[in-house]
């Protein structure tokens, strides 16, 4: 009776546990230091009071939606990088695919954004675009919020 041994390589996932447990710390201190408005903004799909209350343009640079951007960028590049694994492109434990797809990802955003800025500015509809701006960012972080939960079950 022959025996036929096959090695065991196990693709190392510490990197991925790293940024989820990063998340959930941004998390946790956004909630922290800005108790009423992130409940506030828990309750968007229930209710617009939060967008109503921070209509403000200096809202959409406060610390609250910078780090909870963090988090949005986080929870989508791992949504791409399972999507793509599912369609047999890249390995979900490719860390150097996932640093791709989170910079492609912020600079779209980011660059978008600015694309908007000068837009609004040339035709003079800046307070328009920026509670537009308002609330798109506002339903994307949720939305990223919600799917974070998703991404660590699909990714394990």
């Amino acid at each position: 009776m022959d025996y036929i041994l096959e090695q065991r390589i196990l693709d190392s996932k510490d990197w991925a546990t790293v940024l989820f447990v990063l998340s959930f710390a941004l998390i946790a201190v956004t909630k922290t230091f800005f108790e009423a408005r992130f409940n506030e903004f828990l309750k968007l799909f229930v209710t617009d009071k939060y967008l109503k209350i921070y209509k403000d343009p200096s809202h959409m640079m406060s610390w609250f939606t910078i780090s909870l951007f963090f988090v949005q960028l986080i929870s989508f590049a791992f949504f791409i990088l399972i999507l793509l694994n599912y369609f047999d492109l890249a390995s979900k434990t490719d860390w150097v695919k996932y640093i791709q797809i989170i910079t492609l990802l912020g600079v779209f955003v980011l660059s978008k954004y600015l694309v908007e800025k000068i837009i609004a500015t040339s035709f003079k509809i800046e307070d328009f675009m920026e509670q537009f701006n308002l609330q798109k960012v506002s339903y994307r972080t949720f939305i990223g919020l919600l799917i974070l939960p998703v991404n660590i079950i699909l990714y394990y």
